[in-house]
């Protein structure tokens, strides 16, 4: 009996806790990864990406890889059983683009275009391939520029390839899986169930919260599936290796550091950086009237310092390309990060990361706060959503240089983890040598 009343218990806990993980509706851990990834490698051990291969369509490397192919995702249905996946169905692969992206459980409708990103700042802006034909999710607007141009019958250069799809699960292959049942990724353990925020537990991961969450919560400590994307578009990026496809070799493996980037990001490692014991117990036995307040005023201070964050970030890093500022963000992406490790699994590198950058959200938080006030940071009533990579340009020139410059220091701790995680994925994935990250 007693025991019964625990479990009923947990469960009523776990509906309470789970409300308070309405994320963003627009979520991009880092807005411009491929800039991000650019300024990686630049790093001396990447020398031994250079050259260019030919632009391949992804059904031709499905085709002439069926059987091999078929092999990989019954290997992938094996790796997902031993361990115990509660979030997976097998589906079986046909050599046909959308079943393979059924296969993959990725979005069916996702589109993917040969095409390679323009840098901000290059001499010509004039792309020939529209943003809205590779992507719905995508804006092409003057403070956050994304041109892109058609690279079908054309040689790649393998850097180009890489930063240019790094980005590319924030495109769609992520949005929208909750109602293929077929799938078998179950309940939603957070975000929303539609749109920018249904892609949440695919590139979120909330594996160092509070004992309180991980007992009564479970589902949303343990609901992100990062690693599932990570290991099986990195077997996908070795057989395209191993079987003379090395333009997917390298795409693939882009998707692959968009997800280690993304659990480098604090707000994708830790829920609510500044929640401690005593938030959560107030929230569990306080009224239903002010739960209700609680949450939607977390969530909104959340999302507002999240894109603050993350604006702030892709502000600096194009006005650097566009204007020849100081390096003062990109310096940090190419220094290793202190007391780095090796390491041969990718679930050994998922945690890692995502440790290190939840024990930094709590700091990187309070000095965003301290950088732009209250106004911007401390009132729920505030929207930055409805002025998404517009308003910092107004803002930047309002701070305090003292403070912008200490956020910028706390950012370049972020960027050197992210840049030493990105590089030990692309050693793993790329180059089989010993290496130093």
């Amino acid at each position: 009996m007693i025991k019964n009343q625990n479990i009923i218990m947990k469960r009523k806990v776990f509906v309470v806790l789970s409300f308070l993980f309405v994320l963003p509706t627009a979520l991009f851990s880092w807005g411009t990864h491929y800039l991000i990834m650019d300024q990686i490698l630049e790093h001396p051990s990447m020398r031994f990406i250079s050259g260019e291969v030919e632009s391949e369509s992804l059904d031709s490397f499905i085709k002439k890889e069926k059987n091999s192919l078929k092999v990989l995702f019954d290997e992938f249905a094996a790796w997902e059983e031993s361990r115990g996946s509660k979030r997976f169905k097998k589906v079986e692969f046909h050599p046909e683009v959308i079943e393979f992206l059924k296969a993959a459980r990725l979005n069916p409708t996702t589109r993917f275009l040969e095409v390679e990103r323009i840098l901000p700042g290059s001499k010509s802006m004039i792309g020939n391939v529209s943003v809205s034909s590779i992507t719905p999710y995508l804006l092409d607007h003057p403070e956050l520029p994304a041109r892109f141009q058609s690279t079908i019958g054309k040689k790649v250069k393998l850097k180009n390839i890489l930063y240019t799809f790094i980005d590319e699960p924030d495109w769609g292959m992520d949005h929208d899986l909750w109602n293929f049942q077929e799938y078998g990724y179950g309940k939603q353990p957070y975000g929303k169930a539609e749109g920018e925020g249904s892609k949440a537990p695919f590139h979120m991961q909330f594996q160092n919260e509070n004992w309180i969450l991980s007992l009564f919560a479970p589902e949303v400590v343990k609901g992100g599936m990062i690693l599932d994307r990570i290991e099986l578009f990195s077997r996908l990026s070795k057989l395209a290796g191993k079987t003379g496809h090395d333009y997917w070799k390298y795409r693939f493996a882009a998707w692959t550091c968009h997800y280690i980037q993304d659990i480098g990001q604090p707000y994708h490692s830790k829920a609510v950086p500044d929640a401690d014991f005593s938030y959560y117990a107030r929230y569990i036995f306080s009224s239903k009237e002010t739960k209700k307040d609680m949450k939607a005023k977390t969530t909104q201070l959340v999302t507002n310092r999240h894109f603050l964050y993350e604006d702030f970030i892709s502000y600096n890093l194009i006005d650097f390309y566009k204007n020849h500022t100081a390096q003062n963000l990109t310096e940090f992406l190419v220094q290793n990060s202190k007391g780095f490790p090796s390491f041969s699994s990718n679930e050994d590198l998922m945690r890692f990361v995502g440790k290190e950058a939840s024990i930094h959200a709590f700091q990187i938080n309070k000095s965003i706060i301290d950088t732009f006030g209250e106004k911007h940071t401390m009132k729920p009533e505030y929207d930055l959503e409805k002025e998404l990579g517009t308003k910092m340009k107004e803002i930047i020139p309002t701070l305090n240089s003292e403070k912008r410059n200490l956020l910028l220091k706390e950012a370049g701790r972020d960027f050197s983890l992210t840049g030493s995680a990105t590089r030990e994925m692309l050693h793993l994935l790329l180059e089989d040598s010993n290496h130093k990250n």
